[in-house]
C-alpha cells in the first residue's frame, strides 16, 4: 500500500480541550484517506488521564503514527509521545519526567485521613500506569522510571536515545507540498 502521510503539529498543553481537537484531527486525516500522520509534538504536559487516553486511542488507531519531539515533550506529553511506531527528537530538544501530582483547591481547608489515602491511591495508580507504558515502550526499567519521576529527571535528545524513548535524532524536513495542519487552541 502506498504510504499517504499527512504532517501535523502540535503545541500546547494537553488537556480536555487539546485532547478532543487532536482525536479530532486524526479522524479527519484518516477520513481523508491518509494512513501515516506525522505528529510534531512540542508540549508542557497537562493532565494524566487525557494524555493516557491520548495514548491509548492513538496507539489503537489502523494508521502510522510517528511522532517527532520538535522542542521538549513534557509530563504526561511522554505518555502520547510514546503512541508513536516511530519516535524522533530535533537535536536540540529534551523530555521531561515527573510523577503524577494533584493541585489542592484553595477553597480546601481541612483534610481526613480518608480524603489523604485517596490522594495517595490514586497518585500511586497513575504512576504505576504511566511507568508500565514508558517502560513497554522503551528500554527503561521501572527503577529507573520510578527514580527520574521521583527527581524530576530531564533528558536530551542522545540520552532520550540511548533510553529507547526515541529511535533516532533528526531534524524536521517536510516534502514541498505535503499537507501539513496544525492543531490550534
Amino acid at each position: 500500500m502506498e504510504d499517504k502521510t499527512f504532517y501535523l503539529s502540535f503545541s500546547s498543553g494537553i488537556n480536555e480541550k487539546s485532547c478532543s481537537l487532536i482525536l479530532k484531527a486524526f479522524q479527519e486525516i484518516m477520513d481523508k484517506g491518509f494512513n501515516h500522520v506525522y505528529f510534531l509534538i512540542n508540549t508542557t504536559g497537562g493532565t494524566v488521564d487525557h494524555g493516557v487516553n491520548l495514548y491509548n486511542v492513538l496507539s489503537g488507531l489502523p494508521v502510522r503514527i510517528t511522532t517527532h519531539n520538535v522542542s521538549s515533550v513534557d509530563s504526561i506529553g511522554n505518555i502520547m509521545f510514546l503512541s508513536g511506531d516511530e519516535r524522533f527528537a530535533c537535536q536540540h530538544s529534551n523530555f521531561m519526567f515527573h510523577g503524577a501530582g494533584f493541585t489542592i483547591s484553595k477553597q480546601v481547608v481541612r483534610f481526613e485521613e480518608k480524603d489523604v489515602k485517596e490522594k495517595y491511591e490514586s497518585l500511586r495508580s497513575d504512576n504505576g500506569i504511566l511507568s508500565d507504558i514508558i517502560s513497554k515502550q522503551t528500554n527503561l526499567t521501572s527503577q529507573e522510571i520510578e527514580e527520574m519521576f521521583f527527581k524530576g529527571t530531564t533528558l536530551e535528545s542522545s540520552d532520550a536515545k540511548a533510553k529507547g524513548i526515541i529511535h533516532d535524532i533528526k531534524e524536521v524536513t517536510l516534502p514541498k507540498g505535503a499537507p501539513f495542519a496544525q492543531i490550534v487552541l
